[in-house]
């Protein structure tokens, strides 16, 4: 697979195809110890959907993204056991200056194949990537177009806190486990916005899921500027099942399934209001509703199927969603609950 030849004749939709295999071997290739790497990699994915950034979709960084960038910690230290490649992970990029790119190999092109791939200096839209993670395999794709200006802000925040606990570690002032413990994030803010998907079936809410979920970046793009909101969006769905009655006109009870994204809100200082804990008045009506019609136009949208954004503040999360964050994430990036309401 990793022979370019066997590009040769296929579309671009084909190449993409193929090049999740071919930069998945191409990145094992390139490390010098895989067994390390693996470990260092689990390690690496388990503290991303701890802290609510692991997800590709939604601006932050996704399974290929987090595998490049251990890989090349990797390359930097070659003779490193893992505890010691965690370490400088987080030690390197706290410091990364971004957007300079993180590339594992120079990717050529001597059967001039044709494929665009990502370039900077002739490419303006490549220019704004504002965290390139090139893939390793011809044609080199930045793997990380999604990040966003919010999305980045987190990332190096998390790069960091990350840094300074294993400099606790390092000076056994700290344990391992508590570079794994889950966030503040529903103390870090007073209001939010609740991103709720609803269908009647399974079937009709992982369509529905799938298809707003790949929409909520640009959501995000549009709050994110507005000169006067912070946004911090937690890469994390709260899942619940529940059992609707039979309707007027005679159907029988079905269970509605919901999923709920929370987007942490701030408000910049100078500003009086905040300093003095007052209320905040930032008008979202327009974003929401555009935002809303956007997600209304698939065609294979029907009854039942529904999107709503609300305002919540701190006071009103259910206790269950509270105590999901606190024990930690799953395999997935959904936490499924049965009952909203239930403590």
């Amino acid at each position: 697979m990793l022979d370019d030849r066997y590009l040769r004749g296929l579309d671009e939709s084909s190449v993409r195809s193929c090049n999740g295999v071919r930069v998945t071997e191409r990145i094992l290739q390139l490390v010098p110890n895989q067994e390390r790497f693996r470990t260092t990699l689990i390690a690496v994915k388990h503290w991303a959907r701890v802290r609510g950034i692991y997800s590709n979709v939604l601006g932050f960084l996704g399974g290929v993204n987090w595998a490049i960038l251990v890989a090349r910690i990797c390359q930097f230290y070659p003779n490193s056991l893992p505890a010691s490649l965690l370490s400088r992970f987080f030690r390197i990029y706290q410091m990364w200056t971004w957007p300079n790119p993180i590339m594992l190999d120079r990717v050529d092109n001597p059967l001039n194949l044709g494929f665009s791939g990502w370039n900077p200096k002739i490419n303006v839209r490549d220019r704004s990537h504002l965290m390139p993670i090139i893939t390793p395999a011809y044609p080199a794709l930045n793997s990380s177009y999604n990040v966003m200006a919010s999305t980045l802000h987190i990332l190096k925040a998390e790069f960091g806190k990350g840094f300074n606990r294993t400099l606790e570690i390092e000076t056994k002032k700290s344990s391992w486990a508590k570079l794994f413990i889950a966030p503040v994030f529903f103390q870090r803010s007073k209001h939010f916005l609740r991103v709720q998907i609803t269908a009647n079936n399974a079937e009709d809410f992982d369509g529905w899921f799938g298809w707003v979920e790949s929409r909520l970046r640009h959501l995000f793009l549009r709050l994110e500027a507005l000169p006067e909101l912070r946004i911090h969006p937690f890469a994390r769905f709260f899942d619940f099942g529940e059992t609707k009655g039979a309707t007027p006109e005679g159907s029988s009870k079905r269970e509605v399934h919901t999923s709920w994204l929370f987007i942490g809100l701030g408000f910049p200082a100078p500003n009086p209001v905040a300093a003095t804990g007052g209320t905040h008045d930032v008008d979202l009506t327009s974003v929401i509703r555009d935002f809303a019609f956007y997600t209304d136009q698939w065609e294979a949208r029907h009854g039942g199927m529904d999107m709503q954004i609300d305002h919540v503040t701190r006071s009103q999360i259910p206790e269950w969603v509270l105590e999901s964050v606190v024990n930690g994430a799953s395999d997935s990036k959904h936490l499924r609950k049965r009952s909203p309401t239930k403590k």
